[in-house]
């Protein structure tokens, strides 16, 4: 896959807290409320604001898509 969608499984600020804990501790990989799904591309409907690596980028609705080689992003 080209990328790696990060989706929180709970909006609650405690979920958060806990998700930059185990990010300056470096145990991201045991949170267990972080969904990961490896996609090439995706679809964004409605108009939400886009965020992509801490950045923001417009506006939706938008498709996204990996291009092989191009760049290397941790999101």
């Amino acid at each position: 896959a080209g990328f790696t969608l990060a989706c929180m499984r709970s909006g609650l600020r405690s979920s958060y807290l806990r998700l930059a804990w185990n990010l300056a501790r470096g145990t991201i990989a045991t949170n267990g409320n972080l969904l990961r799904i490896p996609a090439d591309s995706m679809e964004i409907r409605g108009k939400t604001p886009i965020q992509i690596d801490g950045d923001f980028i417009g506006y939706g609705p938008a498709r996204l898509s990996s291009l092989p080689g191009f760049a290397r992003i941790i999101v």
